[in-house]
């Protein structure tokens, strides 16, 4: 009886964990405005507002890979969703070199580099308005 408690007990809250976590199962990473931080494709942020902000995909990269010589460096658009502490959400687009600036409820969001790894790593830099 006691293990059958046991597991049930652990399920439940095994259950409440994920429940809590984001999308991507882990709990998104508290942000810190005016501080680049790096964020994986899938992963979030809790802004301090309790809004969100999530790396959704690269949806285009068309940089120069690192050791190569390339007539041009190139570029890559980003997309993220931004969640309102309301709920409300917003489909973000950014792009590595024309436009890699948005703002976002009380945020401005600043995408300042994209890495090579696989899948590619996004530093951005958020900022009260």
């Amino acid at each position: 009886m006691k293990s059958r408690f046991a597991a049930l007990a652990f399920a439940v809250a095994a259950l409440t964990a994920c429940a809590h976590a984001g999308p991507g199962g882990a709990a998104p990473r508290q942000a810190v405005p005016g501080q680049p931080t790096a964020l994986a494709r899938g992963d979030s942020l809790a802004l301090p507002d309790g809004a969100r902000l999530r790396f959704a995909a690269v949806s285009a990269d068309s940089r120069c890979p690192p050791k190569l010589q390339c007539v041009w460096a190139g570029d890559a658009v980003l997309a993220f969703e931004f969640t309102a502490a309301d709920g409300a959400r917003t489909p973000l687009s950014f792009n590595t070199v024309s436009d890699p600036r948005h703002s976002a409820g009380a945020w401005t969001i600043e995408v300042q580099g994209l890495d090579f790894a696989d899948p590619p790593n996004a530093t951005l830099k958020i900022e009260a308005k």
